[in-house]
């Protein structure tokens, strides 16, 4: 069986908590002279092992920080806890408390006093930003630090941003990163036993993910659709055409209670981030059910997309820009009676503004500005029993990426060109081509709508933008329905923006998440 870490709390003393996502994780207590730590886990955890006393949370795991990893050290009297160069594993801590853990909830203890800059930040981008949380006491580790807890005494260093050597790997070609992917996961596939599951959609990162796949006959497509009707969506359509092409097992996932896992996301981020990612553990759960437990692993394309360039930068210094840079696509909270302001972003310039100069690195700004919202990619299956990773987070592959000349990375010529060298740009066909997201609409009406207390308040929050949102979503009549269904059709939508018409139903339905994570934490 494959074995991963999947989580840890470190504390003064010992925190009973069972992730509710799988409640049958194993967990291994150790009674040390400087407290307590739980390791969560399945498999053979000796493997998890990398050094004497030193276990790694990389899948499989290993020693490298310039990777998707973290590490803990049981040291003598104290415990060396290490993060990697891009903070993809969120760390928790709470000073006062001396609790750290990857799991955000176990650090929050009987003082919930709101940290207001965080609270604001919180609801700006609709995660935790900048190190801050929504509460005084609960902070997070940045990128690329350590963190030494001895008797419940917490000190952090950050190291040298390996960000900085970038121009090492300059003059590299573009066979090199389809070299580096290769290499890459033709090692991991050799470490992993059992079926390789790879998500796909229509989208070039689980492409790469699939055609770097050596044995195809262990892998696994799965896809689930976000039109109405989930099986002519673009999504399931375009991955279908894309499995048959390289000859991968391929199955489609129908979505329809998602939202029924409201209460096992918030087990798992609690205040962290808002309540997004539910139907990744509708999907997983569905693949579990084929799978049977037998052994599996995950390839996941998080952070292809960022890193080989799809999104477009300008270099600028303006701290307003940060909050773009973030591509929240409006996922969060439209505060009431909040004055823009940007202390968090401005200190995040002068902090790093190596960063900020070479627009080389902006895609890693994003990434690391959106590390606590996009974990959950790999989090969730990992938690679920199919341990993940991604080609994309390692050092060597994104500078490689990053140095590609502009014209290069921009729409990603230089994946699509790549792939149509190999016959792996199916067409679209007129007839199945829906690429209408209409998929949280469908998961809002197939469970019970839990409105937003009556006893619910905060800073930024009106008794009226509150009783808006629970009307709104409590009853989603005809009049919200046809709003809903030409503001999510193409050119129509367009349209309709010139003369304000949006989307009520996805701004009322973004809001709601982003609150409702603030009031069960509370609670």
């Amino acid at each position: 069986m494959n074995a991963k870490i999947v989580g840890f709390i470190l504390s003064k003393s010992k925190i009973n908590y069972l992730p509710k996502i799988n409640p049958n994780i194993q967990i291994k207590d150790f009674d040390l002279s400087m407290g307590w730590l739980s390791l969560y886990y399945y498999g053979d955890l000796n493997t998890c092992m990398v050094k004497n006393g030193v276990y790694s949370m990389g899948f499989p795991a290993s020693d490298n920080l310039l990777d998707h990893n973290l590490l803990i050290h049981i040291c003598q009297d104290e415990v060396l806890v290490e993060n990697d160069w891009l903070q993809s594993i969120p760390l928790y801590y709470n000073s006062k408390e001396g609790v750290v853990s990857t799991f955000p909830k176990v650090c929050l203890g009987e003082n919930k006093a709101i940290d207001k800059q965080g609270l604001f930040d919180y609801l700006k981008y609709g995660f935790s930003v900048f190190e801050r949380t929504i509460f005084k006491e609960v902070r997070f580790l940045s990128f690329y630090s350590s963190l030494r807890y001895k008797l419940g005494d917490l000190s952090i260093t950050q190291k040298e941003d390996p960000a900085k050597r970038i121009d090492e790997f300059k003059g590299a070609s573009e066979q090199d990163i389809w070299n580096k992917f290769d290499n890459y996961c033709r090692k991991r596939e050799e470490r992993t036993v059992g079926d390789i599951v790879i998500p796909t959609s229509g989208g070039y990162d689980s492409r790469i993910a699939n055609y770097f796949m050596h044995d195809r006959s262990r892998v696994k497509n799965y896809t689930y659709g976000i039109s109405a009707n989930q099986e002519k969506s673009f999504e399931v359509q375009q991955a279908k055409k894309i499995a048959k092409k390289l000859g991968h097992h391929w199955e489609r996932i129908h979505l329809k209670d998602a939202f029924h896992y409201s209460g096992h996301w918030h087990d798992l981020y609690a205040f962290s981030t808002h309540l997004h990612g539910m139907y990744h553990i509708e999907f997983y759960h569905k693949i579990n059910d084929i799978l049977q437990n037998k052994p599996a692993s995950m390839i996941s394309g998080m952070g292809g997309d960022v890193l080989s360039g799809i999104n477009t930068y300008t270099l600028s210094r303006n701290p307003q820009y940060l909050n773009y840079l973030a591509y929240t696509h409006g996922i969060n909270y439209k505060a009431d009676g909040c004055k823009d302001e940007f202390r968090s972003e401005q200190e995040f310039i002068d902090r790093y503004s190596y960063l900020m100069e070479d627009i080389r690195l902006y895609p890693l700004i994003t990434m690391r500005i959106k590390a606590v919202l996009i974990s959950y990619v790999l989090t969730v299956p990992s938690m679920m029993g199919l341990p993940a990773w991604t080609p994309f987070l390692n050092y060597e592959s994104a500078m490689l990426m990053l140095n590609l000349p502009p014209e290069r990375r921009k729409n990603r010529a230089w994946v699509s060109e790549f792939f149509a060298s190999k016959d792996l740009l199916p067409g679209q066909s007129l007839f199945f081509n829906d690429t209408k997201n209409r998929l949280n609409l469908h998961l809002h009406n197939n469970y019970n709508f839990e409105p937003l207390s009556n006893d619910f308040s905060m800073p930024y929050l009106s008794d009226k933008r509150k009783q808006e949102i629970n009307d709104y979503l409590g009853n989603i009549g005809l009049k919200s329905k046809i709003n809903y269904q030409l503001t999510t059709t193409r050119v129509i939508k367009e349209v309709l923006k010139r003369f304000g018409i949006t989307n009520k139903f996805s701004a009322s339905l973004s809001d709601y998440q982003t609150l409702k994570a603030i009031e069960m934490s509370l609670k």
